[in-house]
C-alpha cells in the first residue's frame, strides 16, 4: 500500500472514466451513504436493462439535458445533431423543448426553458419507435428532480476608493447560490440602502454562475455615525431565502476597530478592520499583541490588519491593538483596545479533490483526497462486476448505492494511517493521495466505487 502526502500546488490527474468510479465522502463513517437516495429516483422495469445503459436520474441541475443511452447504437452518422420533429419524451410536469441524437446510441432533450428548481419531474420514452421492443416494453419510465435553489451572503467589509478620499466608500461581499442561477435575474435578489436611500450595486459573476461577488457603491462617511442595510429576497431565483443584515459605518474622522474575527482555512489568521485605511509605513510589531502568541507575522490589506500565528491556534485569545497604530492621515488611535476572538477547533473531516472520477496513469490509480485533524482514515473498495454494470447504471449514478447488494461486493476494508505526527499538522487540511493500485488489483470493465470515513478512535492527538 502507498501512501502519498501531496505538496501544495501538485496535480493530480482527474477526468471523466468508466475505468474506476469514485463515491462522496463525508465526514463521518460513510453517513452519505444513507442520503444518497435522491428524491426523484424512479423505480422502473429492470427488463430494460438489455436495452438501456444510462438515463438522466436523481438530483441534477436546473439546466441540465435530459438523456438516455442505449446498449447498441440505433442512428446512422447522418442523423446525429439533426433536430426531431416526433414526440419521444413526455414529461410530467409537461416540458417543451428540442429533441436530438447527440450520438449513435444517446438521444437528448434540451428544455426550452430552466427547470424550476426543486421539482419532481417524471419522464416517458417512447423506446418503441426507435427500436424493435417487445410489446409491453414500448415506453421507458424514468425520474429525477432539479436542485432546490438557496443561497448564502457573506459580507466581507468595507473599503476606500481612495486611501486619501475617506468620506466615500464601497462593501464587499459574496453570493453564492446552490445551483446555477441566470446573472441578470440575481442581481435582484440584492438591495442595498443608506438613510433611506438606495444604493447601486455592482457585480462580477464568476464563470459556473454561482459564485457571485457584490460591490455596494459610494456609502457615505458623515458627521454622525451611520448604517447600511443590506436585503436579499430570493424570489427571482425562486429560492425561498431572505435575509437582512445592518452594517455599521463610522463617522468621518472618527479612526475606530470596526471588528474582529478568527478567519479558519488552509491559512488560519486573526483579522481586524479599521475604519480608516492604515499607516503603511508605521512598524507595528510591538503595538499588536496575541495573548500566548509571543511572534507572528503582520500583514496591511488597507484598513484591514491580518495576523498570522506561527502554529494553528486553538480557543480563545485576545488581543491588544495599542494606542499608537496610526491611520493613513496619521491620526492614532487614541486608545489601547483589547479584542476577544475564538480560533475554534476544526472537526475532523474528510472530502474529496477534484470530480470524484480517475484514470489510470503512469502512477498508478491515484485516489486523491484532503483530511484534517486525523491519525488515519477508514478506506472501503465496492466492486461492481463487468456483466453487471449496466444493471447498476439502471438504478444509479456513478456515485449511487440503489440494489448495490445485486451487483457488487466489498473487495477491501481498511484502516490506513495518515503518518500524522506532527502536533503543527492539527487542525490543518492536508492533501492525500491513495494509490489504488497497490490496495486491489482492478479488472478492465468494472467499476470501483471507493468510500473514506474514519471512527472516534481515528482522531488525531494533538502532542
Amino acid at each position: 500500500m502507498s501512501l502519498k502526502t501531496l505538496l501544495s500546488g501538485s496535480k493530480i490527474k482527474v477526468i471523466l472514466s468508466s475505468v474506476l468510479a469514485i463515491a462522496a465522502i463525508g465526514g463521518g463513517v460513510y453517513w452519505l451513504a444513507s442520503k444518497n437516495k435522491a428524491k426523484g429516483e424512479h423505480k422502473f422495469n429492470p427488463a430494460f436493462k438489455a436495452y438501456v445503459s444510462s438515463f438522466t436520474g436523481g438530483i441534477i441541475s436546473r439546466e441540465s439535458p435530459i438523456r438516455v443511452s442505449f446498449v447498441s447504437e440505433i442512428v446512422k452518422p447522418e442523423e446525429i445533431n439533426t433536430p426531431l420533429q416526433s414526440d419521444l419524451f413526455k414529461f410530467s410536469p409537461s416540458l417543451k423543448g428540442t429533441t436530438k441524437w447527440i450520438d449513435k446510441s444517446t438521444i437528448e432533450f434540451v428544455p426550452e426553458e430552466p427547470l424550476n428548481p426543486g421539482k419532481s419531474f417524471e419522464a416517458k420514452f417512447e423506446i418503441g419507435e426507435v427500436m424493435q421492443m417487445p410489446e409491453d416494453l414500448q415506453t421507458f419510465e424514468f425520474g429525477f428532480q432539479t436542485i432546490p435553489q438557496t443561497f448564502d451572503v457573506y459580507v466581507e467589509g468595507l473599503r476606500t476608493y481612495d486611501v486619501t478620499n475617506l468620506t466615500s466608500q464601497k462593501l464587499l461581499g459574496i453570493l453564492s447560490t446552490a445551483d446555477v442561477a441566470d446573472n441578470a435575474t440575481l442581481e435582484k435578489v440584492l438591495t442595498a440602502s443608506q438613510d433611506g436611500k438606495t444604493l447601486s450595486i455592482s457585480w462580477t459573476h464568476e464563470n459556473d454562475r454561482k459564485v457571485h461577488r457584490f460591490q455596494v457603491e459610494k456609502i457615505q462617511r458623515k458627521e454622525s455615525e451611520g448604517s447600511v442595510v443590506l436585503t436579499w429576497d430570493g424570489s427571482p431565483i425562486q429560492s425561498e431565502t431572505k435575509g437582512t443584515e445592518t452594517i455599521e459605518i463610522p463617522a468621518i474622522g472618527e479612526f475606530s476597530i470596526v471588528s474582529a474575527r478568527a478567519v479558519q482555512g488552509e491559512e488560519q489568521y486573526a483579522e481586524i478592520q479599521f475604519s480608516d485605511p492604515l499607516d503603511q509605513n508605521q512598524d507595528l510589531q510591538g503595538l499588536i499583541q496575541i495573548s500566548d502568541v509571543p511572534d507572528f507575522n503582520i500583514v496591511k490589506d488597507e484598513n484591514v490588519l491580518k495576523l498570522y500565528p506561527p502554529v494553528r491556534q486553538i480557543g480563545s485569545k485576545t488581543i491588544t491593538v495599542n494606542q499608537g497604530v496610526k491611520n493613513i492621515k496619521g491620526k492614532a488611535l487614541g486608545k489601547t483596545q483589547t479584542l476577544d476572538i475564538n480560533f475554534e477547533e476544526i472537526k475532523p473531516s474528510v472530502k474529496l479533490t477534484g470530480k470524484g472520477v480517475i484514470l489510470p496513469s503512469t502512477d498508478g490509480l491515484i485516489f486523491p483526497f484532503e483530511a484534517v485533524s486525523l491519525k488515519s482514515v477508514n478506506v472501503k473498495i465496492i466492486k461492481i462486476f463487468e456483466n453487471n454494470v449496466t444493471q447498476f447504471f439502471q438504478v444509479n449514478r456513478y456515485d449511487g448505492n440503489s440494489e448495490i447488494k445485486r451487483v457488487g461486493k466489498v473487495v477491501l476494508k481498511k484502516n490506513i494511517s495518515l503518518n500524522n505526527t506532527n502536533p503543527n499538522d492539527y487542525g490543518k487540511w492536508k492533501r492525500y493521495a491513495l494509490d489504488i493500485s497497490s490496495l486491489i488489483k482492478t479488472e478492465p470493465g468494472a467499476i470501483y466505487q471507493i468510500k473514506i470515513g474514519f471512527d472516534k478512535k481515528r482522531y488525531f492527538l494533538q502532542l
